[in-house]
């Protein structure tokens, strides 16, 4: 229940710099490996690839604080006229697909490729799988289709 009271008494900002805290702290436990240090090795002997999506809803009164990353949603449900329940999205997926967040990823230097039919968040990497040491500019990489959603905690 203390967990809870965290947000009592709260600002707007307040409550919007406490989300933002955590989901920073997580995204430095999956990038630092603090969390994942145990997690299987990929085939070619690389750390996991890890991260999640998260959505936080947060309804204090007659206000609702929403954050969200990647494609976890939140709806909200609402009798229509007829009195039937109706979903509304509260959230929309981060995609790679959706046209801001692929200007938003080339615009950064990244790029958006398809595999299988799915649009995908590209990741750069060598092409020597036993490569070891820093990648530098004369290291040669390839682009791998890789993630399905354009935003995400983890790396």
């Amino acid at each position: 229940m203390s967990d809870i009271r965290i947000f009592e008494g709260r600002s707007l900002s307040t409550v919007r710099v406490l989300v933002l805290s955590s989901f920073s702290t997580l995204n430095r436990l999956f990038r630092t490996n603090s969390c994942t240090d145990s997690w299987p090795r990929t085939r070619h002997g690389l750390p996991s690839t890890s991260g999640t999506t998260a959505t936080v809803v947060i309804l204090k009164g007659r206000t609702l604080y929403i954050a969200h990353v990647g494609d976890s949603r939140a709806a909200l449900g609402r009798l229509n006229k007829e009195k039937k329940l109706q979903a509304v999205a509260l959230t929309a997926d981060h995609k790679p697909d959706v046209p801001s967040e692929k200007t938003r990823i080339e615009s950064l230097g990244g790029k958006v490729l398809s595999r299988n039919g799915v649009p995908r968040v590209a990741w750069q990497r060598p092409v020597h799988h036993g490569h070891k040491g820093p990648v530098r500019r004369s290291t040669q990489t390839e682009s791998v289709p890789f993630l399905a959603i354009s935003r995400a905690l983890g790396k």
